[in-house]
């Protein structure tokens, strides 16, 4: 009888269909942003809506593997009859996919190093895109007998509860219980992205390294470099950048820890520097790279907006070393990893 073979694998599958939709959007959007596209919401806040829903369906997703493992293997012509092997291999596939997409989500969240979380977000991207279809698949082939099988566990609690009266765990209480554990892991990440990280000192805000550390950059002999698809390039050290026209800009930095903070941010408008530079007028962006050898691309679309900044000031008083100084790339609309720190390169790209 289906309802006694593997209750507990379609009625968890339910579950977890659930979690993974929420995942799958949050982390859409997630690329979205990482694209430099416009949000409808704080890059932060749905980092951390994807960070706590991705932590609260572990245990779905273990459960789920521990208990669809044994039925990969056929051990009798009546196994071989209830999964036959297509569906034996459609259900492998998807053990596998979620595995290295679960395990490349946990990594990202204990990697510091922006460079190697970089390689571990393609993984985990592509490990989710790679398991939608057969997880489709699956659930079309599933939902109708595992929802009549959750009907059927919820009236056996339901029976089991009035019995018990208030002798046992209710099935509210438990799910109280889960709903509590939830809010309390998610509780800390929401009061980071709404609350203020600190008034009194301006520079007073978490700190994220790229792999090679931070670096320490004498501004008295730094310079920066524009070159590539311009017609004039330029190498301008930091008395040459402060002459030029100071413009200051108030929006948040989004971090892709989940974390973010609203500054006014204080230096010299990355589009005065391109015209300075005479870019070529169709350029399509911008490798700008950091003293340290980390990089990022940055579409045109965001570098010649007025609020695009290379930054020296938070709030009116220079950055610290740890967040940059003497220059940081500074965007609104994009998360933090594209706000490169230690600017020393900018390197224009056109086709062609």
């Amino acid at each position: 009888m289906w309802t006694r073979r593997t209750p507990w694998t379609m009625q968890i599958g339910l579950w977890l269909a659930v979690w993974i939709a929420v995942e799958l959007v949050t982390g859409l959007l997630f690329y979205v942003a990482r694209w430099q596209l416009p949000l409808p919401v704080s890059g932060a806040l749905l980092t951390a809506v994807h960070i706590y829903v991705g932590v609260a369906s572990i245990p779905f997703v273990v459960a789920k593997i521990w208990l669809t493992v044994p039925l990969l293997w056929a051990r009798s012509a009546r196994d071989a009859a209830i999964s036959p092997p297509h569906e034996r291999a459609d259900s492998a596939l998807i053990v596998t996919l979620y595995t290295v997409s679960y395990g490349s989500g946990i990594a990202i969240y204990f990697t510091t190093g922006l460079v190697g979380k970089a390689l571990l977000v393609d993984v985990h991207l592509w490990s989710s895109l790679l398991a939608f279809p057969p997880t489709a698949w699956h659930m079309v082939r599933h939902v109708v007998p595992a929802w009549r099988s959750l009907v059927w566990r919820l009236g056996l609690l339901r029976e089991r509860s009035a019995a018990l009266g208030q002798a046992g765990l209710t099935r509210r209480a438990a799910l109280g219980l889960l709903a509590g554990t939830w809010a309390a892991l998610a509780t800390r990440q929401v009061a980071e992205v709404f609350a203020p990280l600190a008034d009194e000192d301006p520079n007073d805000f978490p700190v994220t390294l790229v792999s090679s550390g931070m670096k320490g950059v004498n501004a008295a002999t730094w310079t920066i470099r524009v070159h590539g698809a311009v017609a004039r390039p330029l190498t301008l050290t930091m008395a040459e950048l402060r002459r030029l026209p100071y413009a200051a800009y108030t929006y948040p930095l989004d971090c892709i820890s989940g974390w973010s903070v609203t500054r006014e941010w204080g230096g010299v408008s990355l589009r005065h520097v391109l015209e300075l530079a005479e870019a070529k007028p169709d350029f399509i962006g911008l490798v700008v790279r950091s003293a340290t050898g980390y990089e990022q691309e940055f579409a045109a679309t965001g570098a010649l907006r007025p609020q695009a900044l290379l930054c020296s000031y938070v709030n009116g008083v220079p950055l610290t070393e740890e967040h940059g100084f003497p220059v940081r790339l500074m965007a609104p609309g994009v998360i933090g990893e594209v706000c490169v720190k230690w600017v020393s390169d900018i390197e224009v790209r056109a086709l062609g």
